[in-house]
């Protein structure tokens, strides 16, 4: 009887081991890598609609063209993020 009170306690543990993984691997989705702005969309464009970190480079309408060398669009005479 007392070897099986040792398996239930273990299997105990390792549920409460699992949850706690679980519960960790969804909160860090929650702080997925993200822009330091908010965008929109105008006429099919991916526009910055507000800046949430001080950039220097970076302006509220600025029209985005390409982050770290992902091209989302051909248009000409717009900025490239990098």
């Amino acid at each position: 009887m007392k070897r099986f009170f040792t398996n239930d306690v273990s299997l105990f543990i390792a549920d409460i081991l699992i949850l706690l993984t679980c519960v960790g691997g969804l909160y860090l989705i929650t702080l997925k890598a993200d822009l330091p702005f908010k965008t929109s969309t105008v006429n099919s464009k991916l526009i910055v609609s507000e800046i949430l970190l001080n950039e220097k480079n970076i302006n509220a309408g600025d029209e985005i063209i390409s982050i770290d060398n992902l091209q989302l669009s051909q248009m000409g005479g717009s900025r490239t993020l990098s």
